[in-house]
């Protein structure tokens, strides 16, 4: 079913809730709000996580496009396609009770918000061998690929020869609290792709759907 982006872009949570009707809830948010996991697979080696901040839609959109992509094909892939229902429906960083979910992992995050608790129970349920954390930034021209991790460092060079120009890749990121920050003391390899706002929302959630599926091949080879 095509994705109606015109109708996600005035009811974001609304289309998302559309779409994702028949998935499992994982959890509610601060305000009530479902949060969603599609499992396309028994082991998925790729977690992609998305919505994290409310007002970052293109990752959201991209997992749309991704199950709609994937669903017949089972890959090893799993989708937290908004991690911040609150914000998305408010369109806001933060979520209902005003606080930064990246931000807000252990050790070093401020307070617990159960969408940050859902975010870790999935992890170690799943064991994924990756995480794919999809954001936007307003302050850049070209997207920005940060790295937490260890190995497979050349699948940045991958992303950023496949994926156009990019502003830079920063393989050693310090953000207390965010969830890079947790997977790098959890011992899981985090990819997080920043996308520029000036450009238009379906090109940067293909953007994402692009990253997500050279991320997917390069796990699976």
């Amino acid at each position: 079913m095509p994705i109606d982006v015109g109708g996600f872009l005035e009811t974001p949570y609304g289309v998302l809730e559309y779409y994702l009707g028949n998935y499992p809830i994982i959890g509610t948010s601060e305000e009530g709000r479902n949060i969603r996991l599609v499992n396309l697979a028994r082991r998925p080696k790729l977690l992609v996580v998305a919505g994290v901040h409310g007002d970052e839609i293109s990752g959201v959109l991209a997992c749309l496009m991704a199950i709609e992509k994937y669903k017949h094909q089972r890959p090893p892939l799993a989708l937290i396609p908004c991690a911040n229902p609150d914000g998305l429906a408010r369109f806001t960083r933060e979520n209902y009770n005003g606080i930064d979910i990246n931000r807000s992992f252990p050790p070093l995050g401020n307070g617990r918000p159960k969408e940050t608790w859902t975010i870790i129970r999935v992890l170690r349920n799943l064991g994924p061998e990756m995480v794919l954390d999809l954001h936007e930034l307003g302050l850049l021209y070209f997207p920005k690929i940060l790295y937490f991790g260890q190995d497979h460092k050349n699948l940045l060079e991958i992303l950023r020869s496949r994926l156009g120009p990019f502003t830079g890749v920063n393989d050693s990121p310090k953000t207390p609290g965010s969830l890079g920050c947790y997977l790098l003391n959890q011992g899981i390899p985090c990819v997080v792709l920043e996308l520029p706002l000036y450009v238009p929302l379906q090109r940067r959630a293909s953007k994402c759907l692009n990253c997500i599926q050279e991320t997917l091949n390069y796990l699976e080879n």
